[in-house]
């Protein structure tokens, strides 16, 4: 068969296999949240406050036990191309991905992954400003959901090549930043910290059942290290 009659057959196969199935039909959290940062960077435009006020730092976090912080440091950004970008990576995972798990999950694993990126940053004594640390976790952890579940139809049809190359890039680029901090202004500490906390609420969560289902064991085991994660990061921060 020709290329691209294959390629065509293919995504045909595809498109029909999302229309069919149960999933939403417009993945809501993902365009809120989009025009929420948007929203929330035009405001730091009219009042620049707002940027020291919500990013971490270990003087106004810690310090100043101002650990509101830890939750708004997420929703910032620097710049129009930050927010912009951190816009398009989310659209460009989670058009599809809220899809396939459903709004809640998706927006639980956005929520902690956002968390855990400003704990673990923080907890290596570096300030966190910017939503890539939910994002970058959002990514892996939709990788992470193919590769358990590539042979399934729906995982298959809500899933592209091109979309597997970014996330692998993107995992190539904070693997190579942790070999530089200190050298790059991208904080991979706190992409590392939203890694983490994505996969681990993931497992917890279980996808919904016409994907497939992980382990009791490895739920038990996502729960254990993620109160573990939490409890370390916050002892560390409440010694400093």
């Amino acid at each position: 068969m020709n290329p691209f009659k294959r390629y065509w057959s293919t995504f045909r196969t595809k498109q029909t296999l999302r229309r069919q199935s149960d999933t939403p039909r417009i993945p809501w959290v993902t365009v809120i949240l989009s025009i929420v940062l948007i929203l929330i960077y035009y405001w730091q435009t009219k009042d620049p406050q707002i940027t020291t006020m919500w990013s971490t730092g270990e003087i106004l976090t810690l310090l100043q036990h101002q650990y509101y912080q830890l939750i708004t440091a997420n929703w910032i950004h620097q710049s129009w191309s930050h927010v912009l970008g951190n816009v398009f990576g989310l659209l460009l995972i989670g058009w599809r991905f809220e899809r396939l798990i459903g709004h809640w999950r998706f927006l639980i694993i956005y929520l902690v992954a956002g968390l855990t990126s400003t704990i673990f940053s923080l907890s290596f004594h570096q300030g966190v400003l910017g939503a890539s640390g939910s994002i970058v976790g959002i990514m892996v952890a939709a990788l992470v959901l193919y590769l358990r579940f590539f042979r399934n139809s729906l995982v298959k049809a809500f899933t592209t090549w091109w979309q597997v190359v970014v996330i692998l890039i993107e995992i190539l680029a904070v693997g190579i930043g942790l070999f530089n901090i200190g050298y790059t202004n991208t904080n991979d500490l706190a992409h590392t910290g939203g890694i983490i906390g994505a996969v681990l609420t993931l497992w917890l969560l279980n996808p919904p059942l016409q994907v497939g289902k992980y382990r009791t064991v490895t739920r038990i085991s996502a729960a254990v290290l993620l109160m573990a994660l939490f409890g370390v990061s916050i002892a560390v921060l409440l010694n400093f």
